[in-house]
């Protein structure tokens, strides 16, 4: 069996960390793996067969984005496939001469080409691989600004998602959403990404947050409200970066919640720095108004933190709605500073979810995962 994993961009974040990671654990699995980005990259991390990268974009595509916005003034949306002629046109001539069995394309660009390729190939299966929220994929009045221009494509979205062959969600309230869309999806969670060498140190008067600088999407304003609220010699840190823009706004935040001595941002960290964030701390906080599937739960819970998180479909699915982990409805911050306080006031307490993050997380191994790949593939 031949397998293409097609990404818009090899960068470092967790979509093509976690397609690197499937995408290997089925090459041991003796399946003929490889890999194609739509844009210019190299592969950040190691991969096992062959690496396809777009050879790059002229001069002209700088005029053909200009017609993208435009596009979009009038439109309000705009059409992806235009703008990756070329990169569409080098991915048929791989195929051609691959003859991928099964092309797996993640996320809304990708999944965007599947008519496209479909009607090229109309003997290759094309799974569209969904690694955001329903809400932000294809609801064009998302809350999240800082998503505007990915959230100007949904049409086509939408289109790709209908002529799949099979759609991949990552949680079961974002599978029967997708169910509207498409018949056959099916729902496999994302393997545990990191290699854990580590432990929290229960402890700790520090509380762990990781994530994107964003502060519709992470709640960031809930965050910085809770801060301000915290016990004296107790802080969080806050693992990640962002747009200056976002940036600023945290900084205005944790000034107008008098979060200063309590709230201590780290900046984007590195696997080493992230290790040092989990195993400093003894609790970890989430709260998003809304995740795909967050996996950043699933590596702390890896180092056995104890997990309290705003309830959306990512976190209730990752904490199987509350039985490993501390759950509060989404915007109460009063209520999840009751419960915070409750971690923050009893050791044995957090020692109890410490053991339910670790039993939680076994259901994430790569190993598992893999398998349910498998099986998808030999049926799809």
């Amino acid at each position: 069996m031949k397998v293409c994993f097609f990404v818009n961009m090899f960068g470092k974040g967790g979509t093509e960390r976690v397609n690197t990671i499937v995408g290997n654990g089925l090459s041991n699995k003796n399946v003929d793996v490889s890999f194609f980005t739509a844009l210019p990259a190299e592969a950040p991390f190691p991969i096992i067969g062959n690496y396809y990268s777009f050879s790059g974009f002229s001069k002209l595509d700088t005029i053909w984005n200009y017609r993208k916005f435009i596009e979009i003034i009038f439109k309000g949306e705009y059409t992806p496939e235009k703008y990756f002629k070329k990169a569409i046109y080098e991915f048929i001539k791989i195929n051609q001469k691959e003859k991928f069995d099964i092309v797996v394309l993640s996320n809304g660009i990708p999944i965007s080409f599947i008519p496209k390729l479909k009607e090229k190939f109309p003997n290759t299966k094309f799974i569209a691989w969904v690694h955001s929220s329903y809400e932000r994929t294809i609801n064009p009045n998302s809350f999240d600004n800082s998503s505007k221009i990915g959230l100007n494509y949904e049409t086509s979205v939408i289109k790709g998602l209908k002529n799949a062959d099979a759609v991949i969600a990552l949680t079961d309230d974002e599978l029967y959403k997708y169910r509207k869309l498409n018949k056959n999806v099916n729902r496999i969670y994302n393997p545990l990404t990191i290699s854990t060498k580590g432990k929290a140190n229960l402890s700790s008067n520090k509380i762990a947050f990781l994530g994107r600088i964003s502060i519709n999407v992470k709640g960031l304003d809930y965050l910085a409200e809770i801060g301000g609220k915290l016990p004296n010699d107790w802080e969080i840190l806050i693992g990640g970066d962002g747009s200056d823009e976002e940036n600023a706004k945290l900084d205005k935040l944790i000034l107008e919640y008098n979060a200063e001595s309590k709230v201590q941002k780290l900046g984007n960290l590195d696997d080493k720095g992230i290790k040092k964030l989990f195993e400093q701390s003894s609790i970890f906080i989430m709260t998003s108004r809304v995740e795909g599937f967050p996996l950043v739960l699933v590596e702390a819970m890896s180092y056995g933190l104890p997990i309290i998180a705003f309830e959306q479909s990512g976190s209730n699915a990752a904490l199987s709605n509350g039985e490993y982990g501390i759950l509060v409805e989404n915007g109460d911050t009063k209520m999840m500073l009751k419960k915070l306080k409750m971690l923050i006031n009893s050791l044995e307490v957090r020692e109890e979810y410490s053991k339910k993050s670790l039993e939680r997380c076994k259901d994430f191994s790569v190993d598992k995962i893999v398998e349910e790949w498998e099986k998808l593939l030999q049926k799809v």
